[in-house]
């Protein structure tokens, strides 16, 4: 483990201070953008109760270390990590994000021990809400039901009408 000067190991605890809460991690390159670029992506992140900050490599690994996230980082270019939220708000905001601004390039995510790829971030992105998915679960169990019912309704309703035709032949006849 590399060796942290006086001065960094105060920046390595507010890492571990910021990150350490959080179940799922994303992180970034924001190489190319501007200032103003990256207080968008801060703002559009706040909205959903997370943050982004950017971080030295080597310092984010042994931060990682200590809280006991292993993972294994191929970090390269100025890396920000966004945390806070769901690994889904943060893939869906990012996702979002670099659509609009190509420079900003998402490294992968991190859930609990686990490293996920861009690829897979993106495929994250994409799925629906949560509040979507339970709608559609909903709906699958509704279906079924509406159906049964409608189906016993009309059945009740052919039986009146039989029940009914054959009160009127009886009273007709008599």
């Amino acid at each position: 483990m590399p060796k942290v000067s006086f001065e960094k190991r105060g920046i390595v605890e507010e890492i571990i201070k910021r990150i350490s809460g959080s179940s799922a991690l994303l992180i970034a390159n924001h190489q190319r953008l501007t200032v103003a670029e990256v207080e968008e992506l801060r703002e559009k992140l706040a909205s959903i109760s997370a943050s982004y900050f950017g971080v030295k490599n080597t310092l984010f690994k042994i931060a990682l270390r200590r809280i006991k996230r292993n993972v294994s980082l191929d970090l390269s270019g100025q890396t920000g990590v966004c945390y806070g939220g769901s690994i889904e708000e943060l893939a869906r905001v990012s996702v979002g994000f670099k659509a609009k601004h190509p420079n900003f390039n998402i490294q992968g995510g991190i859930i609990g021990d686990d490293f996920f790829s861009p690829q897979y971030i993106e495929k994250i992105a994409a799925l629906p809400s949560k509040e979507v998915i339970i709608a559609m679960f909903l709906n699958l169990i509704q279906s079924p039901l509406t159906n049964f019912t409608y189906i016993l309704k009309e059945h009740l309703r052919r039986l009146v009408r039989v029940i009914e035709e054959l009160r009127k032949q009886r009273t007709g006849n008599r």
